[in-house]
């Protein structure tokens, strides 16, 4: 009726269809893109009935909602369903978003404006990370994990168990140790042969790893007491050899097996090679006893030569009582093996006798042994 008072349900309708509207003519004289919907909530409109073809599918509504300012009855902020394509709000809005669509285009919202860095390769500068959504973010922090544990693990030696137990503050003070020498120090616990909880101890690394123990720091959840790392080798390989990685100048990793033991080991190898690099290993590695080491870093260590005089023992013992058996035979003393027994054979007068092997002859009525 004419001068009749408008619902508040009617007057909140009003308000939000306008306040989208402001929000989409924004996006179209700025010709900043609207932002992409993440892949979980595109799925969720697909299960609610989205045509696949519909070119409003991927344009978060959610993001209009939250640049126009709209709020629902309840004060909060307005965050429309999956079904909200039936709502004849946004019926009346899908002619401009589409024209907002085609004229500035659609884009995820993160990583718009990364800075450049240096590819790999030196060939040229590239954004360090093309625009993403926020699942795409979750799977980079992922990747950065992961090449954050395998490049502590290959450049420090830890085994697993000291890896995980990496405090937040695991980065010690630097050591002056003179003009322009510093040493860069981790700290986790040794829980190896340590007993019950372990017992702390250091690592003195390269600024490389411990740059990475920073970054891998600077990632954590706020208040985390240990680094959040993660082991998806797998993953972070498909993603080097990918298009991103590709974009970014990285060498190709080989579909190889790799896993901490092989890190540690490899640790081991490059050190014992150097002059007091035997017992350096064994400090850095912490192994208990050098013999250990030993068998990590040099193949004809101690552990190596002792299996070689037990295989030349039990040679010369095997070889022995070949010997011995062979005599006995011929001798006819005892039987040799399975009831074998010999008979001479004269030959022709030109060569002399041979010696062959019969089966010994089974009495009657008795089976023969199998």
């Amino acid at each position: 009726m004419p001068g009749a008072r408008e619902s508040p349900a009617r007057r909140s309708a009003t308000v939000t269809t306008a306040m989208f509207e402001h929000a989409v003519r924004a996006h179209l004289v700025s010709g900043e893109p609207l932002d992409q919907d993440e892949e979980w909530a595109v799925a969720r409109k697909l299960a609610k009935g989205w045509d696949p073809r519909d070119p409003l599918l991927q344009v978060s509504l959610t993001a209009l909602a939250r640049e126009s300012g709209a709020c629902s009855r309840s004060g909060g902020p307005f965050k429309p369903a999956a079904g909200f394509r039936q709502d004849p709000r946004f019926t009346a809005l899908r002619p401009l978003i589409e024209q907002a669509v085609q004229q500035v285009g659609l884009t995820p919202r993160w990583g718009r404006q990364a800075a450049l860095i240096t590819r790999a390769d030196g060939q040229g500068d590239v954004p360090w990370t093309l625009p993403t959504t926020r699942e795409g973010l979750a799977r980079l922090l992922i990747h950065i994990r992961t090449g954050c544990i395998i490049t502590i693990a290959a450049l420090s030696g830890m085994r697993s168990s000291e890896l995980v137990e990496l405090p937040a503050d695991c980065q010690l003070p630097l050591q002056p140790l003179g003009p322009g020498r510093v040493r860069h120090r981790l700290k986790s616990k040794v829980l190896k042969g340590r007993g019950p909880g372990g017992t702390w101890d250091e690592w003195v690394v390269i600024p490389e790893a411990y740059e990475t123990a920073g970054i891998a720091r600077a990632l954590a959840r706020p208040g985390a007491a240990h680094l959040d790392l993660c082991r998806h080798y797998r993953d972070l390989r498909a993603w080097i050899n990918g298009p991103e990685g590709q974009r970014l100048g990285l060498p190709p990793l080989p579909d190889e097996v790799v896993h901490l033991r092989i890190l540690r080991r490899t640790l081991a190898l490059e050190l014992a090679h150097r002059p007091g690099g035997l017992f350096a290993a064994k400090l850095q590695l912490k192994h208990l006893s050098v013999t250990t080491t030993e068998g990590y870093a040099r193949p004809g260590g101690a552990q190596a030569k002792l299996l070689a005089e037990v295989g030349k023992e039990e040679e010369t013992r095997n070889l022995s009582l070949t010997f011995k058996r062979s005599a006995t035979s011929r001798t006819a003393s005892i039987p040799p093996g399975p009831e074998f027994a010999t008979c001479s054979l004269s030959s022709t007068p030109s060569r002399p006798s041979s010696t062959i092997w019969l089966p010994r002859r089974q009495p009657s009525g008795t089976a023969t042994r199998k």
